[in-house]
This record gives structure tokens, sequence and C-alpha cells, in this order.
């Protein structure tokens, strides 16, 4: 009697298909793409910031602490967020803090307000932020245990990628890359060439307020992502010991499978 509970157990398990994550790995990946080159855009925003600001190299710092500060402050309020909202929602409004982080910049740079700039940044940085609390863990367990860490690499390298490229292209689509726009800009008188030169901000970050409410848009009504509860639980049953019991969804539960297969203690 075991053994053929034991065969229709086994029939019943290969009969389920593998589901596919191939779909939600490549959004993910894109993503982290993301993640780097909206931070590593900031590099490029600075200078330009400091002229049309006119700002001390004392007063530039407050540009990166006002964008990785907010890393800072929202690292917990996010986790509840998503307590709440759940990781695909929780993906959404991240996009959508960014996008309104990215439309703080056009009163920002039509009134050259370093003020409003700061908290442009900060607004971004916590959209980033809250994009990042969700997608970490959720990568880790998109599929088998056993691939975690390659998953992961896999989107470290988007992350990486993402971050060289933006200077390189920030640059170009900042100024066009244009030596005679950068000359022509240095012969107006001061208070033109700022003017002009805080227009010419404003455009790269509505590009990107628009892509970002385009992409949440598809994260929310086009794409449906598995939600980490509803992992196959046959790739749970290879690896959990004989003896185990439930564990109740939880964060926990996700560092345990992102950890390895043996790293949690089963109750």
């Amino acid at each position: 009697m075991a053994t053929s509970v034991t065969t229709a157990s086994a029939a019943s398990t290969a009969a389920v298909p593998a589901r596919s994550y191939a779909g939600p790995m490549v959004l993910m990946t894109s993503l982290f793409f993301l993640f780097g080159a909206v931070t590593n855009f900031n590099d490029v925003l600075m200078p330009y910031l400091k002229d049309i600001c006119q700002l001390t190299d004392f007063q530039s710092t407050a540009v990166q602490f006002a964008f990785f500060g907010a890393y800072f402050l929202m690292s917990l309020p996010a986790g509840f967020v998503l307590k709440k909202l759940g990781y695909q929602r929780g993906i959404v409004v991240g996009l959508l803090v960014m996008a309104a982080g990215a439309l703080l910049f056009v009163p920002a740079a039509n009134s050259r307000t370093f003020g409003l700039f700061l908290t442009a940044l900060g607004v971004l940085g916590a959209g980033i932020t809250l994009l990042q609390v969700a997608a970490n863990p959720y990568v880790s367990v998109l599929g088998p245990a056993r691939g975690a860490a390659a998953r992961v690499s896999v989107v470290g390298v988007a992350n990486n990628f993402g971050g060289a490229l933006s200077p390189l292209v920030g640059g170009l689509v900042l100024f066009g890359g244009s030596v005679a726009l950068k000359a022509k800009l240095a012969a107006l008188p001061l208070a033109e060439r700022l003017g002009q030169e805080s227009q010419l901000v404003k455009g790269p970050y509505l590009g990107l307020a628009a892509f970002l409410v385009v992409l949440a848009g598809v994260f929310f009504f086009a794409v449906k992502l598995p939600d980490i509860e509803s992992i196959p639980e046959e790739e749970a049953l290879e690896h959990r010991p004989v003896a185990a019991g439930r564990m109740s969804p939880s964060i926990f539960r996700t560092w345990c499978w992102a950890s390895g297969p043996f790293s949690c203690t089963w109750v």
C-alpha cells in the first residue's frame, strides 16, 4: 500500500508542468539595469547642477547625500509597504515614486532652486529603494533554489552594466556631446547660460518620468508576476527534510531559500 501511495504521489508530481520564469526574470533584469543607470546618472548631473545653482564644492556634496540618504530613510518603511501591497504592486508604487521624483526636476530647473533639486533626488532615491527591497528577494526565489546565486549574479551584471552605460549616454543626452554647444554656452552671459543649462536638464528627466510611468503601467496591467508564496512546491519538496512541517510565508522564508535549501531549521 505504501509503495502504491508513493508511486501515485510521484506520478502526480511528474504530471505538474514545469513553470517558466524567463519572462519575470527578463523584467527583473531590466529593473536592475534601471537601478544602476539612474543611480550613476547623478554623477553626470552633479557638475551641471553645481553650475546652475552656483554651488560651492561643499554644497555639491549634498547631491549624493540627498540621494543615498533616501536609501537609509526608506529602507524600513519599504518593508512595511511591501507587506501591505505585495511585491508586484510594490514595484508599481516604486516606479511611480521614481517618476514623481523625475518630474520634480522640472520646477527645480525652472526656478533653479537647490532645495527642490535635493527633494527631487530624495524622492527618486526613495523610489529606487522601494524597488530594490522588492526585487532583491524576489529574484532570489524566482525559480529553483539551486539557481538563486546564478540569478542574483545575472541581475548584478545588468545593474553594473546600466551603471557603466548611464554616464556615457547621459552625457550625450544632456549636452549632446557637442563641443560647439559647450563653447556656445560658455560664451553667453552668466544669467543666460544658467537659464539654458537648466532647460537642458529638464529634458532627460521628463523622458525618464514618461518611461517610468509606462513601465509601471506594464507591471500593473500587462504582467502577472508569480507570488513568492506560489513558487512551485515541488522544488521545496525536493530539499525539505522528511520531518518538515509547515512554515508560514514570510520574509524569513524568502531569505531561507535565497541562502540555500538547508539554511533553515524547519519546525
